[in-house]
């Protein structure tokens, strides 16, 4: 008996319901097996071809829905041979048109699948090919950095290791893969192993980065080495952990040099206080015997006890006297940035009139500046703002900053001191018309006892401390020092103050 004998025993009608039903089970299982794969299909870019492809099924279930549909009311109104007959009619007129519209819809839904599935297959295989080639490249990589490399899952098991782990302890990779760092030989001390899981465990806890610092020998040293250890969480898709990742960086040379540059620090500052001590010293020690020259040569300048006789002694005198004060000038220099640099030098701060100390600076140096003719001038507003500075110190920075400008500026040439209010500061400027300083050098005239030939504003018989010492005492208030200029034009030097 074949598949369709059972169908004789039904009635006419039956016949056509049971194969409608049938076919419309096929159908409909078709249609959801489709739509349950919609979104991947859509991914594929293949959606359009299978839509196609059933509207063509539909179409050609079209005729049997309206036999189920006919064949399941018409009965209560007409009998069933008329029906029979009637839908008969209806196939031989409309199956023809909708099964071939039908054939047409799924063999071009097939044909349109089956290119965009191509399409994505030959994209795929692209994809995976890149893929293959970014792990190769990151294996690479992986493999070669010289830092040590393991990758750890949740249990603490080696699932991964580069080649500059194993060199560094002398081990193979198939005895590491697949084991706990615990069970390899033993190059750690006791308790190492247990911070290591510690950490490890606080990482896949928080999924924080996690660093320590140990000293583990390593197989071509008989010394330790010093490792940092940084440990990281590894995720999934899903932002979950799923393994610890460690990064073991030798930071032994690292540390030696640090070592090495605090110990060269420290012999450096020793013997610069050593320094310190010998010029203050020293500086103490010239100072008594210079008073006493400079006593005596001034006593005999007066001839008080009568003439000295040839014109030529009192010339000799003359020079003594000259030649001991600008020796006691040098050793008081000496002593001033000595005190600095041993922060000896205390910074009493007081509201200061600067037009009034201005002045007075100019007036001590006018002698100077009148052997040369030179033009001392001062700009500065009226009813400026008082500066809070330590009232020595600042005179002595105007003293040594005009004493240079007048020294290196040529006859009948000017010099100006300015101030200017800035933005919470005062600039307080000396400016000449002398002979300027080269660019390369601007740098090096405040370093203490620089001696630069081509430099107009150290003076080339003295210490080359006079704009160190400046320099030292703006940075006692704070301030800054700044220098420009430009050869045969002149220069500027400035300091500024905080003007609280």
């Amino acid at each position: 008996m074949n598949s369709n004998e059972h169908l004789i025993f039904l009635p006419g009608h039956w016949q056509i319901i049971y194969a409608d039903i049938i076919l419309l089970c096929i159908a409909t299982i078709g249609t959801a097996i489709i739509l349950r794969h919609w979104r991947t299909l859509k991914k594929a870019n293949a959606h359009i071809g299978f839509a196609l492809m059933l509207a063509g099924l539909w179409s050609i279930m079209g005729p049997y829905i309206y036999d189920l549909t006919l064949q399941m009311i018409a009965p209560y109104w007409v009998d069933t041979q008329t029906l029979s007959q009637f839908s008969e009619r209806v196939h031989e007129q409309f199956r023809w048109y909708l099964t071939t519209l039908g054939t047409v819809l799924i063999l071009g839904g097939l044909m349109k699948a089956t290119i965009n599935l191509n399409d994505q297959l030959r994209k795929t295989s692209s994809d995976a090919q890149i893929i293959r080639s970014n792990e190769n490249l990151l294996n690479a990589i992986f493999q070669s950095v010289p830092v040590a490399l393991l990758i750890k899952n949740k249990d603490h098991v080696i699932e991964r290791v580069n080649d500059t782990y194993l060199e560094w302890y002398d081990l193979d990779r198939d005895i590491v893969v697949g084991s706990r760092s615990e069970f390899l030989r033993h190059f750690r001390q006791e308790d190492d192993a247990n911070l290591m899981n510690a950490q490890e465990d606080q990482v896949l806890r928080t999924g924080i980065t996690q660093r320590r610092r140990v000293q583990r020998p390593k197989i071509d040293s008989d010394e330790d080495r010093y490792i940092e250890i940084t440990k990281f969480p590894i995720f999934d898709v899903d932002g979950s952990t799923v393994g610890i990742g460690s990064v073991s960086l030798d930071i032994t040379e690292q540390l030696m040099a640090q070592r090495t540059i605090s110990a060269a620090l420290h012999e450096a500052r020793l013997a610069n206080k050593a320094k310190s001590e010998f010029l203050a010293t020293m500086s103490h020690e010239f100072r008594t015997p210079l008073n006493a020259i400079l006593g005596f040569s001034e006593f005999l300048q007066t001839e008080s006890h009568g003439p000295l006789g040839a014109a030529k002694y009192k010339e000799y005198v003359n020079d003594i006297f000259s030649s001991g004060n600008h020796m006691l000038s040098l050793v008081n220099d000496a002593l001033d940035i000595s005190a600095i640099e041993a922060g000896k030098r205390e910074i009493v701060k007081e509201s200061i009139d600067l037009a009034t100390l201005f002045r007075e600076c100019t007036d001590q140096l006018a002698p100077s500046a009148e052997v040369k003719s030179l033009n001392l001038g001062i700009e500065i507003p009226d009813n400026f703002q008082p500066l809070n500075a330590d009232h020595r110190a600042l005179t002595q920075i105007m003293l040594n900053l005009l004493s240079n400008a007048i020294k290196f500026t040529p006859i009948f040439g000017t010099i100006t001191i300015k101030a200017v209010a800035l933005d919470k500061e005062i600039e307080i400027s000396v400016i000449d018309t002398g002979q300027g300083i080269p660019d390369d050098k601007i740098d090096l005239v405040s370093e203490p006892f620089a001696k630069i030939e081509t430099d107009p504003h150290i003076t080339q018989d003295g210490s080359g401390l006079g704009l160190s010492i400046v320099k030292s005492l703006v940075s006692l208030h704070n301030g800054r020092f700044e220098i420009e200029s430009s050869l045969g034009v002149g220069t500027r030097v400035s300091v500024i103050f905080p003007a609280i």
